[in-house]
């Protein structure tokens, strides 16, 4: 690792000094501050390369104080599978997620383990408001009060994709195999190529939240984009169930005095090699303005895959092939090479990517 340290000036937020690295080096930012300082900005940016064997990282940070730096941690080599988890879904945009799920499709789809969240951070104790996504995770029963929380099994939970992410409803999925053990999300489910497997996803909301669809993915590859740019295409499901709630389906709540949706949706599904299965739930219903407040959102959840395993060794035979295995794509088009003049201000193009990015953009 190289570590670099570049000076920023924070009353006009511009890079004092530029870093050029070796083409196809990854990059990593570090955004641990400084004592004293507080983060009001952080953006970076790969810029197009500046030369056959350099390209040229710009970015900048703005501090409430004088002087700070930022540390770059140059880690030299290809992509790196040293993480253990990504955020799919960070405000209410369905396409926004469907971009960032194609990535995670196709890592998952090269034996990539990560795991999918609904937002990763709070920023505030009491400012969030309900109805946001959020990253519901297993940690085991009688791990889930506040006295008896673990952080090492949370942690472990987490890691092990036991997880799913929701603005609102509440899902359980199990898969099983004749009359053997039922698996559920991130585990792995052992059946010989040619068996017959079932898949249950279970469905909890208010009796305020209808929700009436259920999507099952099945090992979705081809969702990657070609390299530079990003797929906005929502992955297709493999199977679509539509609910349509009954009167039965109503259940008493936890509080007295009030009830809950709760349905099962089952599906089949034959074996035809290691693979992965994701399930969608969602309602064509807007939840509440006085849940949401200024906003407006429909109810959404995704689960993390649960894994299948057809010759018992595991899921070692993912539907692309192990990330470098040797499986080679076609190389894109060469697209024409741009130098940045010197002294380039590239803050309004980072200020104009960061407002694409945001929900609603």
């Amino acid at each position: 690792l190289i570590t670099f340290t570049t000076r920023i000036d924070p009353r006009t937020s511009t890079v004092l000094q530029d870093l050029q690295v070796a083409k196809g080096t990854l990059l990593q930012l570090d955004s641990a501050l400084d004592t004293g300082y507080v983060a009001t900005q952080n953006r970076y940016m790969v810029l197009q390369p500046a030369g056959q064997d350099t390209v040229v990282l710009s970015y900048q940070k703005a501090y409430a104080g004088d002087t700070s730096s930022q540390t770059v941690i140059i880690a030299n080599g290809d992509f790196t599978t040293g993480f253990t988890a990504m955020e799919l879904m960070n405000g209410q945009s369905r396409s926004r997620f469907a971009t960032i799920a194609n990535w995670w499709y196709a890592l998952l789809s090269r034996g990539v383990k990560w795991t999918g969240t609904a937002v990763t951070d709070t920023h505030d104790r009491h400012s969030s408001l309900s109805g946001g996504p959020r990253t519901w995770v297993y940690v085991g029963a009688g791990k889930d009060t506040p006295a008896t929380f673990d952080v090492q099994a949370f942690a472990h939970a987490v890691n092990g994709q036991r997880a799913f992410g929701s603005n609102g409803p509440f899902v359980r999925m199990t898969a099983w195999s004749g009359s053997g053990a039922k698996v559920g999300l991130g585990e792995t489910l052992a059946a010989a190529k040619g068996a017959t497997i079932d898949l249950e996803v279970e469905v909890q909301t208010p009796d305020w939240m209808p929700v009436d669809t259920v999507e099952l993915y099945r090992n979705p590859t081809d969702t990657t984009p070609p390299p530079g740019e990003r797929n906005e295409t929502p992955a297709k499901p493999w199977q679509v169930q539509k609910i349509s709630l009954k009167p039965e389906d109503k259940v008493a709540g936890v509080t007295a005095g009030t009830s809950r949706w709760l349905v099962k949706v089952p599906f089949q599904a034959v074996v035809d090699g290691d693979g992965y299965f994701v399930a969608y739930v969602s309602g064509s219903q807007s939840m509440p303005k006085a849940l949401m407040g200024d906003g407006t959102a429909k109810p959404f959840a995704f689960t993390n895959p649960i894994f299948v395993d057809a010759d018992g060794g595991g899921y070692d035979k993912p539907p692309l092939g192990k990330l470098g295995s040797g499986a080679k794509r076609a190389p894109p088009p060469p697209r024409p090479r741009t130098k940045a003049p010197e002294g380039t201000n590239w803050l309004p193009v980072l200020e104009e990517l960061e407002r694409c990015n945001r929900p609603g953009h």
